[in-house]
């Protein structure tokens, strides 16, 4: 009987390092962020971040758990990046911290595919739901949205299981919905205001683009659009102060606004 356990352990053992190796050899190469910046997981274990021509970061990786490619760089120092992979698209999001009050704090959140490749995901990712974000009548400005809060408002859903999130006229919330990284990575979000849906970009994205390649790309400087700032991004006692309360968890930033009013702001960061 201890020789068939010990069979069955190292069989499970065998078959969980295959399954392992096989996801990271499949990570190996480069991977774009839009034409924006390229990461590269070269068969050297060489990680680099190259933005434009400029290369940002360089270093050596490893898998450190099935879900983790942990970066070192000098002096002993490393990040995590926790990623899903899906044939040609992957998504790599870190943490702030993994102790003390920052824990588990979303940092950053980024949507990666192969050059010339289309976003391919199966489709429970296609059918994901949606979060619709339902603002006050004719508001403008900054507002927030505090997740996994337990006197969050009511969970609420439309008729196909998308969630609903009602903005107050305080431009900030509380929610018992679980903030969801791949739901933001795809983008899995809508905003509606005086019954209409206005579009919605992720700052990263606009804050590279020329003034001309944004006419190109057909926004309008005085129409409306929502800007997503991403999570955490207002420092925590700034959180604190605007809720009026201390606040754990994760606090997706957004702001409403025509594009010459947000880009302004934006270049305030």
């Amino acid at each position: 009987m201890r020789r068939l356990y010990l069979v069955i352990f190292f069989a499970l053992f065998g078959l969980n390092c295959f399954s392992q190796s096989e996801n990271e050899s499949k990570i190996l190469g480069e991977w774009y962020y839009y034409d924006l910046s390229k990461f590269t997981f070269s068969r050297e274990n060489i990680f680099q971040l190259q933005v434009g021509n400029k290369l940002l970061i360089e270093g050596t990786y490893s898998f450190v758990h099935n879900d983790t490619i942990r970066v070192f760089f000098e002096n002993n120092l490393f990040i995590d990046y926790i990623y899903t992979y899906y044939n040609d698209t992957l998504v790599l999001y870190t943490y702030k911290s993994k102790y003390g009050p920052l824990k588990n704090h979303i940092d950053e959140i980024i949507l990666l595919t192969r050059r010339n490749k289309v976003k391919s995901l199966p489709d429970t990712l296609i059918n994901l739901q949606t979060d619709k974000f339902v603002l006050p009548v004719d508001y403008t400005g900054i507002f927030y949205v505090s997740y996994n809060q337990p006197k969050g408002q009511v969970q609420s859903f439309d008729n196909v299981k998308n969630r609903i999130i009602k903005i107050p006229s305080c431009g900030y919330t509380k929610t018992s919905f679980k903030e969801d990284p791949l739901q933001y990575a795809l983008e899995k979000m809508c905003f509606i205001q005086n019954e209409e849906y206005i579009p919605f970009f992720i700052d990263s994205r606009i804050t590279k683009m020329t003034e001309s390649e944004l006419k190109q790309a057909g926004f309008d400087y005085e129409s409306k659009y929502v800007c997503v700032f991403g999570f955490n991004q207002a420092s925590r006692e700034n959180i604190n102060d605007i809720f009026g309360e201390d606040i754990q968890g994760n606090v997706l930033m957004f702001q409403v606004d025509t594009l010459k009013n947000i880009l302004e702001n934006l270049r305030k960061y």
